[in-house]
């Protein structure tokens, strides 16, 4: 009897695990719930507008770069979990709060700033390739020159959308890199 509980002690020791892997299980359980709040965040956030879109974007920023970081520790990663579940029930819930006329004002903002941001960057573009042109000589300017008029036809094209201006920007880039490389052979 002293035996058989002698062996189910040193059984039940065996069975215990180290002050290390109960460290590491607890460090990966805490790993596991952040990166399932990051997801469940990122969820929430399809159905966000405006200041809580934004609120909660920055928080998923922020929990990922705990998440990532091989430094942090379990109470970090639960904080971190437990202020990212905050963050996102309060914007869901100031979300739910607004108005239809609010939240199509809100996406309207959105899309303006989109717009603007996609003009700006094909008038860098086209400012770009102007200052390219000194570089050029043949076949290489001639092509730049095309692709800048093309560009200047969408930028001052009466409606044109955010993905217009992107794809001329896009397109415009790329010709002008090519003819670089182009005339970087030639030299």
């Amino acid at each position: 009897e002293k035996l058989d509980a002698i062996v189910a002690a040193a059984k039940a020791l065996e069975d215990q695990e180290t002050p290390e892997e109960q460290a590491a299980e607890a460090l990966a359980e805490a790993k596991a719930g952040l990166s399932a709040a990051i997801d469940e965040a990122k969820e929430v956030l399809k159905g966000l507008t405006g200041d809580e879109k934004s609120a909660v974007e920055t928080a998923i920023v922020e929990a990922e770069k705990v998440l990532n970081d091989a430094d942090s520790t379990v109470t970090e990663l639960n904080t971190e979990t437990a202020e990212l579940n905050q963050v996102v029930a309060d914007a869901d819930a100031a979300q739910k709060a607004k108005t239809p006329e609010e939240i199509e004002e809100e996406n309207q903002a959105e899309a303006d700033a989109a717009l603007a941001q996609a003009k700006k960057a094909l008038e860098t573009s086209i400012a770009n390739a102007k200052a390219a042109l000194g570089g050029l000589t043949g076949s290489e300017k001639s092509a730049v020159e095309t692709a800048i008029v093309e560009a200047e036809k969408v930028l001052i094209k009466v409606g044109a959308t955010a993905i217009e201006y992107t794809a001329a920007s896009e397109k415009l880039d790329a010709i002008v890199a090519a003819a670089k490389a182009l005339e970087d052979q030639e030299t």
